[in-house]
């Protein structure tokens, strides 16, 4: 089968290379449960109707890892991902150590790596783990050995210079780095480093600091009219929007806080000033997005 083969054209590459270590050993604990059948390989499946129309015509999304409702595990590869490989196309490869890193993560985290509770909070968190494997394996591994495309330039320039920011921004629709400053916070938090009014005193700093761009949030007009910059303006949104969700998914929810029970009563009115402008904002922004899903589908096929 041609999955077989390109985890085979993979094992060529890694072989016994250790020079990243996070890489080999994702690597090679990956192939370890693939060999002892706890993960089973399988061709185009029918799981919804968005993963399968992204399977059948991205290459970029076409790989999964999954558990079916009877616990089975899954390494799922889709049709147009498979259609365009080739022994020389690295983003094949890059594809398949992301989703050998989420792997790695479920054994990791049994009993929370699927539950939907728990992805609130940690998603972004497995797809940071993920990116990173990719970045490692794209600047030890492929650099210099083989051809990258645009995309995998992108992702490790991003890697380097800006924490993932942009990659998440751009791929993820959510920022990296307002996620990285809620984890830090609730880590604080929990570990009593912080209290309850100096948590409340970051929280507005950082929103103060969000709010700063607000000007410069597309609006419809801006998205049919590029003046070259709406990715940086995108990115205001994006940072504002990732900040919102994390306040109400660890602040709101996790600790069982509400706006209202703030001492600084700002806060309240900083969180309605935030759910405006993200509700005034967002259908020129989901747009915007929209065209950024497929914009390197192009580069992958030579």
């Amino acid at each position: 089968m041609i999955h077989d083969q390109i985890i085979s054209d993979l094992t060529e590459i890694i072989g016994n290379n250790d020079i990243s270590k996070n890489v080999y050993e994702t690597f090679s604990f990956a192939q370890k449960t693939i060999q002892n059948k706890d993960v089973i390989l399988e061709t185009n499946p029918s799981i919804d109707q968005e993963w399968n129309n992204k399977m059948a015509n991205t290459i970029l999304g076409g790989m999964c890892f999954r558990k079916d409702k009877t616990g089975q595990l899954y390494l799922s590869f889709g049709k147009k991902y498979l259609d365009t490989y080739a022994k020389n196309s690295s983003i094949h490869y890059t594809i398949l150590m992301h989703e050998f890193k989420h792997l790695n993560d479920y054994f990791d985290n049994k009993n929370s790596f699927f539950d939907l509770n728990w992805r609130k909070i940690f998603q972004l968190q497995y797809e940071l783990n993920a990116i990173k494997i990719e970045s490692e394996f794209i600047k030890y591994y492929l650099v210099g050995n083989i051809h990258i495309s645009k995309c995998e330039n992108y992702i490790l320039e991003s890697y380097e210079k800006d924490n993932l920011e942009s990659w998440t921004i751009y791929n993820r629709k959510e920022s990296a780095d307002i996620y990285n400053f809620f984890m830090n916070m609730k880590l604080e938090f929990e570990q009593n480093k912080i209290l309850k009014k100096q948590l409340e005193k970051s929280l507005m700093e950082k929103a103060d600091k969000l709010l700063e761009k607000k000007n410069l949030f597309m609006n419809l007009f801006d998205v049919s009219n590029n003046n070259g910059n709406n990715f940086s303006r995108y990115g205001h949104f994006i940072r504002l929007k990732t900040y919102e969700k994390y306040l109400r998914y660890i602040i709101f929810e996790k600790f069982k806080m509400k706006e209202t029970l703030f001492e600084d009563q700002n806060f309240s009115i900083m969180y309605r000033i935030i759910s405006d402008l993200l509700e005034k904002h967002d259908h020129a922004n989901l747009i915007y997005s929209s065209g950024l899903d497929n914009y390197w589908e192009n580069d992958f096929i030579e």
